[in-house]
């Protein structure tokens, strides 16, 4: 009806925290190193971050149905009354669950971006987003949302090393992520939010992407 579909509609969000931080946590190992508790900034909470016990984020994303499946009845019970922005393809998830506060996204068909469709991973909008990976749709949500910074935290990446997560390891993953795409993804969408004056830095310690990828800044800047 109206009203469901009036819930699901992502464009509330829209430059919702113009000119401000926003902060995206990711899931990696290095995380302990940097509390998210410790940033004073609307936040983006990534796949299981649900996990991470003393913390919950403003917002959350996830993309894979494998997660939504595994982790979907205890992300809910963490997250119920956070906005949780999901692509079409998780939409059995907030179907399923009657759970209010999803909000959707249209993605292109398939699944992750590739190489050969390198024009299309930038987008002004976010309207059948193009993306490789998580922290892709996070750094799109943030520009959406009107971000003058974005701040990353938990970015690991180290090789051959895709299950490995803050909270320990994710036994039905792979290992073998396809970094060299991810990375790419990163280069352009770092380039692509300078030029509307938005500057995108990496503040975690120990982490595997070079820093002409994505800058890098000491983290304890940054705590308020």
């Amino acid at each position: 009806d109206q009203d469901r579909l009036k819930m699901f509609d992502i464009s509330r969000f829209k430059n919702a925290h113009a000119g401000e931080t926003i902060l995206i946590v990711c899931n990696g190992e290095n995380l302990n190193l940097t509390p998210p508790y410790l940033f004073n900034f609307p936040s983006i909470g990534l796949n299981t971050v649900h996990l991470y016990k003393d913390w919950v984020p403003t917002y959350y994303t996830a993309v894979d149905v494998r997660l939504a499946q595994e982790f979907g009845a205890s992300i809910l019970e963490r997250f119920t009354n956070i906005p949780k922005i999901i692509p079409d393809r998780l939409s059995f998830w907030a179907e399923q669950s009657k759970a209010n506060n999803f909000y959707q996204f249209k993605m292109r068909p398939g699944f992750l971006w590739s190489p050969n469709d390198a024009e299309k991973l930038w987008q002004d909008g976010i309207e059948n987003m193009t993306f490789s990976n998580i922290v892709h749709v996070a750094i799109k949500l943030a520009l959406y949302m009107g971000a003058a910074k974005i701040l990353i935290v938990g970015m690991e990446h180290a090789p051959n090393q895709g299950r490995l997560h803050f909270w320990g390891q994710d036994t039905n993953g792979v290992d073998d992520v396809p970094l060299r795409e991810w990375f790419e993804g990163y280069k352009q969408l770092v380039e692509g939010a300078k030029l509307y004056g938005v500057e995108i830095l990496n503040l975690s310690p120990e982490t595997h992407v070079p820093e002409n990828i994505i800058p890098r800044a000491n983290w304890k800047e940054f705590v308020t």
